[in-house]
C-alpha cells in the first residue's frame, strides 16, 4: 500500500474540504462543520409531515452556489431554491414508498454520501482543534527563506548544433565582436532574434548545466568555453545577478497556512489508518 502524504490526502479529500471551506478553517471563527451550542433550527416547510429546516436549505444553498461569486440571492431565488427542496422531499418520500433505497446501487450512493459528508466534518473538526499557531507559521517562513539566497541571472545565450560551432563563436568574441550581433548571426535559438536575450531567469529554472556554468562567471563576462545541455551547445553572457528577492511573511501566510494544514491531515488520517484493523478480501484491484 502506498504511503500516504500531504499531496496524496489533498488528492483524496479536495473535493469536498475545499468545497466545504475547511482549508481555512483556521482563519475562521465558526467554520461549517464546527461543534457549536446547540440552536433552534426553525422549520420552513413541512412535506407529508417531513420537515425542511433553516439548516437544510442553507446546506442546499450553499451547495446550489458553489463556485458562484455572486452575491446573496434574492428573495424570488430563495423561493425558488426552497422549491425545488420540497420537490427533492416529494421525490425522495416516493422513491422510500417504493423502497428504492434497498436497490444495491441506490444503497451504496447513499452509503457513500454518508462516508464523505462525516469524513468532511472530522477533517474540519480536527483543523479546527488543530489550529496552526501564529509561532508556528513564522518558524516555518523562517525555516523556507533560510535555506540558502536563491539568485537569478540576466544572460544572453547562443544556441549552436556542434562543440566545434560553439569554439569559432568564441573565437569571435575574443576578437571583439559584439555578443548580441553574433548572436543574430549564428544562434539557431528563436532568441537570436533579440540578441540572445533571454532575460531574467531564476535558479531553477534553467538547465542544469546552464546554472552551474552561470553560477561560476563574472558579470559582463562570456563563457569561455561551451557549455553543452539538452538542447545542444551555448555560448553564454552573463550580464548582471542579484538575490531573487523573498515575500514577506504576510505574503506567504495563506500559503503556510495551506501547506500545514495539508501535513496536518496526512499526519492525522496516518494515526487513524496506524490504529485500524484493515483486512483485504481480495488479492487483486477491485475492478470497476
Amino acid at each position: 500500500m502506498k504511503p500516504l502524504t500531504p499531496g496524496r490526502i489533498v488528492s483524496i479529500f479536495c473535493l469536498f474540504a475545499i468545497a466545504m471551506g475547511y482549508a481555512h478553517a483556521a482563519d475562521s471563527p465558526e467554520p461549517e462543520g464546527a461543534k457549536t451550542d446547540a440552536r433552534e433550527n426553525t422549520v420552513l416547510v413541512t412535506v407529508n409531515g417531513r420537515e425542511i429546516t433553516q439548516d437544510l436549505y442553507a446546506v442546499y444553498n450553499r451547495s446550489k452556489r458553489q463556485g458562484n461569486s455572486a452575491g446573496k440571492l434574492s428573495a424570488e431565488q430563495q423561493m425558488a431554491a426552497l422549491s425545488e427542496l420540497i420537490n427533492f422531499s416529494l421525490l425522495e418520500q416516493d422513491a422510500v414508498d417504493n423502497k428504492l433505497e434497498r436497490l444495491p446501487g441506490v444503497a451504496a450512493q447513499l452509503e457513500l454520501a454518508r462516508m464523505r459528508v462525516l469524513a468532511n466534518a472530522a477533517l474540519g473538526n480536527h483543523l479546527i482543534e488543530h489550529q496552526i499557531t501564529d509561532e508556528a507559521l513564522k518558524a516555518a517562513y523562517e525555516a523556507s527563506t533560510q535555506t540558502g539566497t536563491l539568485m537569478e541571472f540576466k544572460v544572453r545565450h547562443i544556441l549552436l548544433n556542434s562543440r566545434s560551432d560553439a569554439n569559432n563563436v568564441i573565437e569571435r568574441l575574443n576578437k571583439g565582436e559584439d555578443f548580441a550581433t553574433v548572436a543574430r548571426e549564428s544562434s539557431t535559438d528563436t532568441s537570436s532574434k533579440q540578441g540572445g536575450d533571454l532575460g531574467w531567469l531564476s535558479q531553477g529554472q534553467m538547465d542544469p548545466a546552464i546554472e552551474k556554468a552561470l553560477k561560476g562567471m563574472e558579470e559582463h563576462s562570456f563563457s569561455i568555453t561551451p557549455v553543452q545541455s539538452t538542447f545542444g551547445w551555448h555560448v553564454l553572457l552573463l550580464e548582471e545577478s542579484r538575490p531573487v528577492p523573498q515575500p514577506s511573511f504576510a505574503e506567504m501566510r495563506a500559503t503556510l497556512i495551506s501547506e500545514g494544514q495539508k501535513a496536518q491531515l496526512a499526519q492525522y488520517i496516518s494515526e487513524l489508518r496506524s490504529r485500524a484493523e484493515v483486512k483485504s478480501a481480495t488479492p487483486s484491484a477491485p475492478g470497476e
